[in-house]
């Protein structure tokens, strides 16, 4: 009887104590509200509408400037002129919207100056408050006399935007529209912004006082009311809070299976005999039951997921991993059925029947998100002494990581084969490619010694090689860095000339660009043609240099071989000429799909100019 008197009076003094506190506030709130309603129906709407005017203004200054940026774009790109008469309907509406939008706002801070005013009159000095109106009513019939003539500008410009030249429509937004929102719009609603807001200060200074009159009354009988509830709380706590607390963490703890849990509750109210009672039920326990706490520390140990469910199937007891591997809660997985989690369900994984199956089986479990988890699931049945059944112990291993890397060493090896293939029809085509080229130069007509045809046929099957010698240490054998493959290519082919190539300075500008096989081979073999034509020919007795240069922009690729000497004669064409390596410039051009330029003055330039998206390999 004692816990309940005590129970008793302290929830009356705190209702008592809250409700007085409760009343009071509630009278300051409702005349601070009454203020705040008051003030929001003018100074507040005064600062809005100044606002709201002021964003208006700026939006028809962005959908002018959106309007002329389309005009410049409909006279640049003539693609864009049918799309003009769209966009500059749609811009035209946005301006107008937006003047309306600032009519509006306009007409709305007319309607809160008059209220303030109105208030001000109620509450204040009359004549102070017709001053405050003459002052802000000034402002807005400046503000509406500048809006009319922003407004005919503005309607100046739509009309020049669509029927004059771009450049005329930027001369009168730089020089009419924009002074007259900058110089003048923008400075008169930021001078009646400046006066709302004072306006707006001073009654919210007002309601500020009356606030703190009351707050200051209220916080004093508030702090005697929390002084009360604290001592009702310290009493409460001496006699209940602490000893339940001290109770139910013990509770907790030999719910857990700590059956040395000390019962330290002392107390002269039921919750002593309560605790006394708790005291001997542990006592017991402890002398017939077995800890459970060293078991479930074992079970939560485990790396593999632990799912016990019951006769029913239903799952009665999950582990730590489990619940991680799954994505559910544990509240969310106990009750549940196991076959619910079981992708395909069969006898072996599911089944609570007579049999164990003799090993781990596969399958997939259902996560919270709708992931399929690929387990391998071994199970085991518990029976009680009668030899009923009384549930399954399943324990699941995750072999995601297993499985992904069976089917990533599958792909690589797929992978491997397809690329082992393409490599091997590759070099059968660079060798038809080597075979073609000696026929070629066996069947030259230009008379030509046997150590200059030799170094020309090593330098073509040198060009090749290189290629696959780049591949064999890429990762990727289908492509190579054509930037270290030409400038290890130019390299060679000037060094195999010996004295002459020593007196050639050689330049490479080379843009960092990928190249599939079916062009690089190609390119390679024009610059080592041409290149070799230069080293050769161009410089008779003298010094020179070579440029190479590899250009990708736009879709488009452009390779050329240019240099300083005498010149390629005038009357030569490439595609018909006596020697075997200008004619073979010429059909690999063609057989890139691209156009060979050549170009003459102090020396000679020829370029090749393809697209790779269509060039044949």
């Amino acid at each position: 009887m004692r816990l309940g008197l005590i129970l008793v009076l302290a929830f009356v003094g705190i209702a008592l104590l809250a409700g007085l506190v409760a009343f009071l506030f509630a009278g300051t709130s409702a005349r601070v509200l009454h203020q705040v309603e008051e003030l929001r129906q003018g100074g507040i709407a005064q600062v809005n509408a100044a606002t709201g005017m002021r964003l208006a203004l700026e939006s028809s200054q962005q959908a002018a400037q959106a309007l002329l940026a389309e005009r410049y774009r409909a006279q640049v790109e003539a693609s864009h002129e049918s799309e003009w008469g769209a966009a500059r309907d749609i811009d035209r509406a946005a301006i107008r919207d937006s003047l309306q939008e600032f009519a509006r706002e306009l007409d709305s801070s007319w309607q809160a100056t008059r209220t303030a005013a109105a208030l001000a009159r109620r509450y204040g000095d009359s004549a102070e408050a017709e001053r405050e109106l003459n002052r802000l009513s000034d402002s807005l019939r400046a503000i509406e006399s500048e809006f009319k003539v922003y407004s005919n500008q503005i309607d100046r410009f739509v009309h020049l935007a669509r029927y004059h030249p771009s450049e005329q429509v930027r001369e009168h937004v730089d020089d009419v529209l924009r002074p007259q929102y900058r110089q003048k719009m923008l400075p008169l609603i930021r001078a009646y912004e400046d006066e709302a807001k004072s306006g707006l200060a001073a009654d919210a200074g007002e309601i500020e006082a009356a606030l703190s009159a009351g707050n200051r009354r209220n916080r004093a009988l508030a702090g005697v009311a929390l002084a009360g509830a604290i001592l009702l709380g310290l009493v409460l706590a001496r006699w209940i809070s602490h000893p339940l607390g001290r109770l139910s963490e013990a509770a907790h703890r030999v719910g857990k299976g700590d059956l040395e849990t000390p019962i330290e509750v002392r107390s002269g109210t039921e919750i002593g005999v309560l605790a006394e009672s708790f005291r001997r039920m542990v006592g017991d326990l402890r002398e017939s039951t077995v800890s459970r706490a060293f078991l479930d520390k074992i079970l939560q140990s485990m790396r593999e997921m632990v799912l016990v469910s019951d006769a029913d199937d239903r799952l009665s007891l999950v582990n730590r991993v489990a619940v991680e591997e799954l994505g559910y809660t544990e509240d969310e997985l106990l009750g549940r059925r196991f076959g619910e989690l079981v992708e395909e369900t069969g006898d072996a994984v599911s089944d609570a029947g007579d049999g164990s199956p003799p090993g781990p089986v596969e399958t997939s479990l259902l996560t919270a998100d709708g992931r399929r988890l690929p387990v391998a699931v071994s199970t085991s049945v518990l029976r009680d002494d009668a030899g009923r059944l009384e549930g399954v112990v399943r324990v699941a291993q995750n072999v995601s990581e297993r499985r992904q890397a069976e089917t990533d060493l599958r792909r690589s090896l797929a992978e491997k084969e397809e690329l082992l293939k393409e490599v091997h029809h590759r070099v059968k085509n660079n060798l038809q490619i080597i075979s073609s080229l000696l026929n070629l130069q066996e069947g030259d007509a230009a008379p030509a010694d046997t150590e200059r045809r030799f170094r020309e046929s090593q330098n073509r099957i040198r060009s090749m090689a290189l290629i696959h010698e780049l591949l064999y240490r890429s990762d990727d054998l289908t492509r190579i860095d054509f930037a270290e493959y030409l400038e290890r290519l130019v390299h060679h082919v000037v060094r195999s000339y010996g004295g002459a190539g020593q007196s050639v300075r050689t330049v490479l500008e080379v843009d960092p660009e990928p190249m599939s096989l079916d062009c690089a081979i190609p390119c390679g073999l024009i610059v080592t043609e041409l290149v070799a034509n230069a080293v050769e020919h161009a410089f008779p007795g003298r010094q020179g240099t070579v440029a190479v240069r590899f250009t990708a922009a736009n879709g488009r690729h452009r390779l050329s071989v240019a240099d300083d000497g005498v010149g390629l004669p005038a009357e030569v064409d490439p595609a018909t000429a006596d020697t075997l390596g200008l004619r073979l410039v010429a059909a690999l051009a063609r057989q890139l799909g691209g156009e060979l330029e050549r170009t003459t003055g102090e020396g000679t330039e020829l370029a090749v100019t393809y697209d790779p998206r269509t060039a044949a390999g």
